[in-house]
């Protein structure tokens, strides 16, 4: 069994009835090394973890969370193995924390550089001029919506903080990028004009902020490309799939979005390369609905209890789905020396705003 990653998908699922029926894959060039992403994380540990954690809280009044969260991440992470070689979580519960504390005072530092003018602002012309004081409630109601590009900015330092602290082979990642460039594309048009579109140009703009990720993204020093040269004729059938699941999402109560998400997930997969690594995902639109269907059940019959169930069902899932084509031996890594700190990634992990508004 030890020898089974080596060897091509469509042996592979013969040999292995633990890694289930991969049949669907069998398009993956067998002449290639194909290595698979192995997940061997138990639930019951992930409880033991999780129980830890829920009564160090309380007894913290909530200060535990920090090293709590890390503890996850270091089982989770560690729980996935490529090639014989284990992945691991640097991250500290004390980088976490100092990143909290940092965000929590800028925060306060901006609330009251603004807050305080525009609450003197309409005490003082309130009684005079009725007409200022509507202005200024206007301003109040619109300027949240100003910092939306800040959370995004957020959600891409929480990003750079986690892949810094992800290794392979003692390599860890990497990700640069400006954090300006990603919150105007992710709120002006991943989201925004997603909206406004009502979903008919997400195909593109999902590319368009996946490409700029993956092309700043580094193992050690060596850097992943995203090539789209060879796919353009699946990214014109994944158009014309989310237009036909858009029209369907009614009739179909939102079923029909899996085979989009589906497809457009293994898409972005294949255009994925480093040197000359590619990837390959084998998502199927029925096995990420009853996935969802599954942990949606998980949550409402255990009260909200079951979340170590569903995380360790979505690492083996995406671990079964996923696979790296090409020699890995010869993918020459080097570590690099710069640090991230963790200012944001709380926030960004309390805001949820990473996943799509529902197209």
């Amino acid at each position: 069994m030890d020898n089974i990653n080596k060897v091509p998908v469509s042996l592979r699922g013969i040999l292995s009835k633990d890694r289930g029926d991969i049949s669907n894959s069998s398009n993956i060039n067998a002449r290639e090394i194909t290595e698979s992403l192995n997940y061997d994380g138990e639930t019951g540990d992930v409880y033991k973890i999780w129980i830890k954690n829920f009564f160090l809280n309380i007894l913290t009044l909530g200060i535990y969370q920090f090293w709590g969260k890390t503890s996850l991440r270091n089982y989770i992470v560690g729980s996935y193995e490529l090639a014989k070689h284990r992945f691991e979580y640097r991250g500290t519960g004390v980088e976490l924390f100092r990143g909290f504390v940092k965000l929590s005072a800028y925060t306060l530092l901006i609330s009251i550089i603004i807050g305080i003018p525009l609450f003197a602002l309409y005490v003082h012309f309130a009684k005079i001029t009725p007409t200022f004081s509507m202005g200024i409630k206007f301003i109040s109601y619109v300027l949240p919506v100003l910092f939306f590009p800040f959370i995004f900015a957020a959600i891409y330092k929480s990003y750079k903080y986690k892949i810094s602290r992800i290794a392979w082979k003692g390599i860890r990642g990497r990700l640069e990028g400006s954090l300006i460039k990603f919150s105007l594309m992710a709120f002006f048009l991943r989201h925004g004009l997603n909206l406004l579109t009502l979903g008919l140009l997400s195909p593109i703009l999902r590319r368009m902020e996946y490409k700029y990720i993956i092309q700043n993204l580094y193992l050690g020093n060596t850097r992943f490309t995203f090539d789209d040269s060879v796919q353009n004729r699946d990214f014109n059938s994944i158009i014309f799939t989310n237009l036909i699941t858009l029209l369907l999402t009614i009739p179909t109560l939102g079923l029909s979005r899996k085979w989009y998400h589906a497809k457009l997930l293994n898409y972005l997969s294949q255009c994925t390369r480093i040197n000359d690594i590619s990837f390959k995902t084998t998502f199927e639109w029925l096995d990420l609905f009853k996935l969802k269907t599954k942990n949606f059940f998980i949550i409402i019959f255990t009260f909200g209890l079951g979340g170590p169930i569903i995380l360790n069902n979505n690492a083996r899932f995406f671990a079964n789905n996923f696979y790296v084509i090409g020699d890995l031996n010869n993918l020459e890594l080097f570590q690099s020396k710069i640090n991230v700190g963790a200012t944001g990634e709380e926030f960004a992990d309390e805001m949820h705003l990473s996943e799509d508004l529902g197209f």
